[in-house]
């Protein structure tokens, strides 16, 4: 997917809610790579697996987009060369995308927010108790360029 967004293809992601935080999800390195992610947010699973291609072809069947569908699982993808269908794909698509909620990954723990204070060698998790009123917000990552050192009280 990335290559053909690199290529000029429009591309758009929707995924089940309940899956788009997993390990095995490629929801955050999507998103890295410009491509946008949303995920469904109704109850029970969004069980919907097609895509639409070119407003001319629709895949679709019970294949599950991952790795192990497509070496492992019995699972099976359909091709339909129809333009009138790929147009209710398409809508059917443009609904689901209209509801859902935008993915926006966890910041990694490097562009986490530290707090440190203009004295001090340290910094800090928002509410430690070794903080002065005089702190200031860093990124974790920021903080360790400059040498401060994780506090052992809140262990940010």
């Amino acid at each position: 997917m990335v290559a053909a967004k690199v290529r000029g293809v429009k591309i758009r992601v929707l995924l089940d809610g309940d899956n788009v935080d997993m390990n095995y999800s490629k929801a955050e390195s999507l998103v890295d790579n410009g491509i946008p992610v949303r995920h469904e947010t109704g109850a029970g699973l969004m069980h919907n697996k097609f895509a639409v291609v070119d407003d001319s072809i629709t895949l679709t069947g019970s294949f599950n987009w991952t790795r192990a569908a497509e070496s492992a699982n019995d699972e099976n993808l359909l091709k339909i060369v129809s333009p009138e269908l790929a147009a209710q794909y398409a809508e059917e698509f443009s609904e689901l995308w209209g509801i859902a909620a935008v993915f926006v990954p966890a910041p990694s723990p490097q562009q986490e927010t530290v707090y440190v204070t203009r004295t001090g060698s340290k910094y800090h998790r928002a509410g430690c108790s070794c903080l002065r009123s005089s702190c200031i917000p860093i990124s974790k990552s920021e903080a360790i360029r400059r040498g401060y050192t994780p506090c052992s009280r809140c262990n940010p």
